[in-house]
């Protein structure tokens, strides 16, 4: 007589998926995006200016001569792509000058700074105008190995509206709930409550603030950009 046995199922059914994961990272192209930050900064290596980070990480084949690009869509169809530095992880001032092999499990950083946008008569400033709506304008995040397209992440998310109300209403709730403790040294810190889940809606709060901060910061990024021509 047939009988199930739900712990030899479980072990199964996992020793299937690990199987899986050991086969899609030596034999497929795989691609994780980790975090995409940004903010307005201004420090002793740069004037005030804008910037956008994306991290990923390499799961699968190594890549070679790894870049990322920015790519949307205008109202019309048009489609643009905006190319982003490699920066050291530790001190993103620094740009990657050896961009070789991208190994499997190596993390790399990408930044889009407005700076650079500013340059060439500010060309990248006008065309990150363009992107007027993350999700109209089908933002994603272009992994290149060798000039090819390798993976894709979308940027914009669905229910974007609802979602960012839902947090903002969390965020309420949640900072009702916030308390000090105190440690053992007789240290005081804040605990916060976190009694309802929030969505996960940073990467295009952060690429509209991005745009934003951009836009806003491109008279001044103009004049010193004519300054360092002249």
């Amino acid at each position: 007589m047939f009988s199930f046995d739900p712990i030899a199922a479980a072990l199964a059914v996992s020793a299937l998926w690990i199987a899986y994961l050991a086969y899609r990272a030596s034999c497929r192209i795989w691609v994780r995006l980790l975090v995409v930050d940004g903010a307005f900064s201004s420090s002793i290596y740069e004037a005030d200016h804008s910037y956008l980070d994306v991290v990923i990480q390499n799961l699968g084949l190594p890549l070679h001569q790894a870049r990322i690009s920015l790519f949307f869509k205008d109202r019309d169809g048009r489609n643009y792509a905006l190319g982003m530095q490699r920066v050291e992880y530790a001190s993103r001032h620094k740009v990657v000058s050896d961009n070789g092999e991208f190994a499997q499990g190596m993390i790399g950083v990408f930044r889009l700074k407005s700076t650079i946008l500013a340059k060439d008569g500010g060309y990248g400033i006008q065309m990150l105008k363009k992107l007027e709506c993350p999700k109209q304008c089908d933002a994603r995040i272009q992994v290149y190995s060798q000039d090819f397209l390798v993976a894709e992440f979308r940027l914009w998310k669905r229910f974007y509206w609802v979602k960012s109300t839902w947090n903002r209403f969390v965020t309420r709730v949640n900072q009702s709930f916030d308390r000090t403790v105190k440690a053992a040294d007789g240290t005081i810190y804040l605990k916060p409550g976190k009694v309802l889940p929030e969505f996960n809606v940073n990467s295009q709060w952060r690429l509209e603030c991005f745009v934003r901060d951009t836009v806003s910061l491109s008279p001044s990024l103009a004049q010193e950009s004519n300054g360092e021509a002249s």
